[in-house]
C-alpha cells in the first residue's frame, strides 16, 4: 500500500510540474500576444500619420491636374486664335 501511495504522490508531483510548465507557457504566449498587439497598434498609428501626410499631396496633385486641363484648353484656344489672326493678317499681304 505504501508503494501505491508513493507512486500516486509521484504522479501528483509530476502533474503539478506539468501544470506549472503549462501555466508558464500560457503566460509567455500571453506576453507575446501583448507585444504583437502593441506592434500592430503602433503600425496602425504610423499608417494613420502617413495617410494624413499624404492627404495634402493628393490635394495638390488634383489641383495640378485641374490646372493642366485649364492650360491645355487655353493653349488650344490660343492656337485657334493665332490661326485666325494669321488668316486676318494674310489679307493685307500682297
Amino acid at each position: 500500500m505504501d508503494i501505491q501511495v508513493a507512486h500516486v504522490g509521484q504522479l501528483v508531483n509530476s502533474a503539478g510540474k506539468t501544470m506549472n510548465s503549462t501555466v508558464d507557457s500560457v503566460l509567455q504566449v500571453n506576453s507575446m500576444v501583448g507585444e504583437m498587439k502593441g506592434a500592430v497598434m503602433e503600425r496602425s498609428e504610423v499608417r494613420g500619420q502617413n495617410d494624413q501626410a499624404l492627404l495634402p499631396l493628393d490635394n495638390v496633385t488634383q489641383q495640378n491636374a485641374a490646372l493642366l486641363g485649364e492650360l491645355t484648353a487655353a493653349a488650344s484656344s490660343s492656337k485657334s486664335q493665332s490661326s485666325g489672326m494669321k488668316d486676318a493678317v494674310g489679307i493685307f499681304r500682297c
